[in-house]
């Protein structure tokens, strides 16, 4: 099975006066070119919820198996699929509250993602420090191979690798995360 990289990018906007929000995911290929986008606005809906669906409907529009790289994701949704799925897995869906067992939020959304899980391996923003082979090695399927839509196998992938994993070159002595505008930032 072959499985191409993406890179995923999600963007969301709450009016605060309506509750309403719009919602847009982009994926690009690893070279930066323009993979698919679909965009939408959603009445009445929370922040968490609108980014989880985002999430979802991206997956659910892709046609084969697939790495995804999340290049920015909130803390809610980083959590939830690294420690939260496969905790309300085995829990029925269910997490405790007080001595009592109650639905989790958003528990459709976060049903339908781990079925898109299973077919798609999403890499998050905490896991992209490293190589993208390496990574996409930990997916189930052992005869998963990674390479960026249309190009020369073996350069463009440790170039793209490289430049998309461990981001820009950062001058010594200055965090990344005091910002700035930095290179391919996005």
């Amino acid at each position: 099975m072959i499985a191409p990289a993406l890179t995923l990018r999600l963007e969301m906007e709450i009016e605060s006066d309506s509750r309403g929000g719009f919602w847009r995911f982009t994926f690009l290929t690893i070279d930066g070119q323009l993979f698919s986008q679909a965009e939408d606005w959603e009445p009445d809906i929370s922040r968490d919820r609108l980014e989880l669906l985002t999430l979802v409907r991206a997956l659910e529009s892709l046609e084969y198996p697939s790495v995804v790289l999340l290049s920015r994701v909130s803390p809610y949704l980083e959590e939830g699929i690294r420690f939260g799925l496969p905790q309300w897995r085995t829990e029925a869906w269910r997490w405790e509250y007080f001595d009592h067992a109650v639905p989790i939020c958003h528990q459709d959304l976060w049903q339908r993602l781990d079925w898109d899980l299973r077919f798609h391996r999403l890499i998050l923003p905490s896991e992209q420090r490293g190589n993208l082979v390496a990574a996409a090695a930990s997916w189930p399927s052992s005869n998963v191979s990674v390479y960026p839509l249309g190009g020369d196998r073996q350069s463009r992938v440790h170039r793209a690798i490289r430049k998309r994993i461990d981001g820009p070159k950062v001058p010594a002595g200055i965090s990344k995360k005091a910002g700035g505008p930095w290179p391919n930032d996005p």
